[in-house]
């Protein structure tokens, strides 16, 4: 009739609504997609199964942003889903079968609710496990019980948001008639989100202090978690329709079943371990992570040295309108725990031997504090002009952990592995003063090199530095240049281009409001005969040197 369909279409403008508002992250894009494919189908007289919705709704956001497959938030958004559809129902049966539970809960719905909450938290929990060990190396154990009451809580508070704003948008116009009085309303209607807000802030706080909130696991473990969790939906899921479900419910599973998933999380397992084999003798591996508008570079070696030559900070600019359709990050500056430290668990298994930070500016040095914190190194260096705070929080950490800190100056020489070299070129023993930059132009300036092809690391250096370097005399020439300050107009001036020639430039940069990398500064890169490769283009890029260059993609953030 006329009252449904006009309710469907009313229904769809809300969810289109909400998607714009939020700025379509995964998550809500998954959400609106499988809600439209599921109307869909019962608006043609064919519903769907839940799984192939999610399927077609994944499917079809990797078709309109396909690096969203290595995306954190698509990957838990996704997963949590398929936990929720294949894991629960059979989680829910199990406990509706044991009928001592059932006599016992009969009558007291509260007892009920919280057997049906767990079912819902452990079906969701099992499967992002896998990828939240992958992605940060932590398996959290109080988020389990936590959950309990945080998700009632997001409810109150999605709901409490929705009416303020509805509420707010309503009592805008008469404002001006009403004086003071609609902003008293609107902040009584507020009242319960913001409580629910604050509640889960507290739940958050407390499940955090708690004794083992959270195991470190060795990230090599997801592929074990990823076997048994697809052993237990394959194990338990039941892809007959509906009606068929419930004449005949489907067994549990023997044991029997496990040893596929045994088999699977060995050969994970092993997999794991191979991918973080050195590189042979007489070449190098560089890692430029995907880190945002920021720099951060993992130098691997042969026997396994390593060196990590910043770690990012600010992940994205905060202005909204530089993401959409996508998203700009809920913690800016979250770098370091969501993308440095898991990919050094990853491909390191632990700390960097020696962490250099090239100066103290954010976006190089904001990420430093949480691999200091959860893995610490052997050693850290510190580049830039002394005495600024970031500078200051990371020495405070690295007396509490007990890190040797060194200032490197120009001649100190590293030697990873027989064979090869990184060396300091820049700064000298007092910052260069620049017009622009005293910070940027006091950048640490290594070189690294194996016996073949060498790479230049130059910070944020600008022209003054890069004149200053020349001056001296330092040997910059380098098959692969790390673009000094993500591109910017003032560096990388033809002089000192002529001197380095790179036959490969590499820009960490990521959305910014600053219009980097400059056109004029990559139009000089490729007159230089550089070619040029972009984080915010490619994710990030894996180059191996060896007898000659070879450039492999990597996983996009970090990966």
């Amino acid at each position: 009739g006329l009252l449904p369909r006009a309710r469907r279409w009313l229904v769809v403008a809300v969810v289109a609504l909400y998607t714009a508002v939020t700025g379509g992250p995964p998550s809500v894009l998954r959400a609106t997609a499988t809600y439209l494919l599921a109307d869909l189908g019962r608006a043609l007289a064919r519903p769907a199964m839940a799984l192939s919705v999610l399927s077609w709704a994944a499917a079809a956001q990797l078709v309109y942003r396909p690096l969203w497959l290595f995306e954190p938030g698509f990957q838990l958004s996704f997963a949590a889903t398929a936990g929720l559809v294949i894991l629960y129902p059979p989680l829910r049966r199990a406990l509706d079968r044991w009928s001592a539970w059932r006599r016992v809960a009969r009558g007291r719905r509260a007892a009920l609710w919280a057997a049906d909450a767990l079912a819902l938290t452990v079906a969701a929990q099992a499967a992002v496990l896998p990828v939240q060990v992958a992605l940060f190396g932590r398996m959290p154990v109080a988020g389990l019980l936590g959950n309990l009451v945080a998700v009632p809580l997001s409810g109150a508070a999605l709901a409490g948001a929705a009416l303020a704003a509805v509420g707010g948008g309503l009592l805008l116009p008469a404002e001006s008639l009403a004086g003071s009085g609609a902003d008293t309303v609107a902040r009584t209607l507020g009242w319960p989100g913001r409580l629910a807000v604050e509640g889960l802030v507290r739940v958050a706080m407390v499940a955090e202090a708690l004794p083992l909130s959270a195991v470190t696991v060795p990230p090599a473990a997801a592929g074990a978690l990823a076997g048994a969790v697809v052993w237990m939906a394959a194990a338990v899921a039941d892809p007959r329709p509906s009606y068929a479900r419930r004449l005949r419910p489907r067994p549990l599973p023997g044991r029997h079943q496990l040893w596929p998933a045994l088999l699977l999380a060995i050969a994970a397992w092993g997999a794991g371990w191979v991918a973080r084999m050195p590189p042979p003798a007489g070449t190098f591996e560089a890692l430029f992570l995907d880190v945002g508008q920021g720099d951060g570079i993992l130098l691997r070696f042969p026997g396994g040295r390593s060196l990590q030559v910043d770690a990012g900070g600010r992940a994205r600019s905060a202005d909204p309108a530089l993401y959409w359709p996508a998203r700009p990050p809920a913690v800016p500056d979250a770098v370091g725990e969501t993308v440095t430290v898991p990919v050094l668990r990853r491909v390191l298994g632990g700390p960097p031997d020696i962490l250099a930070v090239t100066h103290a500016d954010r976006d190089h040095a904001g990420g430093a504090g949480p691999i200091l914190e959860q893995l610490g190194t052997r050693q850290l260096w510190l580049g830039g002009v002394p005495g600024s705070a970031l500078e200051a929080s990371l020495l405070e950490v690295a007396r509490r952990r007990g890190i040797p800190v060194l200032r490197p100056r120009v001649g100190m020489r590293w030697a990873p592995a027989p064979g090869c070299a990184v060396d300091v070129l820049h700064p000298g023993y007092r910052p260069v003063e620049g017009q622009r930059a005293v910070e940027n132009n006091a950048s640490l300036v290594l070189r690294v090199q194996c016996g073949g092809p060498r790479l230049l690391l130059v910070g944020d250096l600008e022209q003054e530095g890069e004149e200053a370097l020349l001056a001296r005399g330092a040997d910059v020439r380098a098959e692969v240049l790390k673009v000094s300050h993500h591109g910017s107009r003032g560096a990388s001036h033809p002089a000192f281009l002529a001197a380095v020639r790179p036959r490969l430039a590499i820009v960490s940069v990521g959305p910014n409001p600053y219009g980097l990398p400059h056109v004029e500064a990559l139009a000089r890169l490729s007159r230089a005969g550089a070619v040029v490769l972009r984080t915010d283009r490619l994710g990030s890029i894996r180059v191996r040197f060896g007898r000659s260059l070879e450039v492999f993609p990597a996983l996009p953030a970090g990966g």
